[in-house]
């Protein structure tokens, strides 16, 4: 891949089936997908096996925010997300879908909103 590009890292986990996606500006250049298993576990080794030594080039991630068929599932796309963002200090954003739409079809059509995690720091 150009090393100049601007990545974005997709994670979807709201529904059965499960994905992630690496993409460019104008298309997905690779995706992962699986059925149901949204378990941290599985879905860290499958954004490695997408990211590779790419991870310098991505500049944003953009989590799923649902609906979602089930909550933990969903929570562990979004978290497993701002993690990512943080420990990069890369962009963190979001877009919903439709349980009728494809994985990521027409993401970029999509609005996101930007997520600004906060969390209270103990003295």
């Amino acid at each position: 891949m150009n090393r100049e590009q601007k990545l974005v890292l997709l994670i979807d986990t709201s529904s059965d089936e499960v994905g992630v996606a690496l993409m460019n500006e104008d298309k997905v250049l690779v995706e992962q997908r699986w059925k149901s298993d949204p378990g941290a576990g599985r879905l860290l080794k499958e954004i490695d096996s997408i990211v590779g030594k790419e991870m310098k080039n991505i500049k944003k991630v953009v989590v799923c925010e649902g609906p979602g068929r089930r909550y933990s599932a969903l929570r562990t796309g979004v978290v497993t997300g701002m993690m990512l963002a943080s420990a990069q200090n890369m962009e963190l954003a979001s877009y919903t879908r439709k349980s009728s739409d494809k994985l990521f079809k027409d993401i970029r059509e999509r609005p996101r909103v930007v997520i600004i995690p906060e969390y209270e720091k103990s003295l």
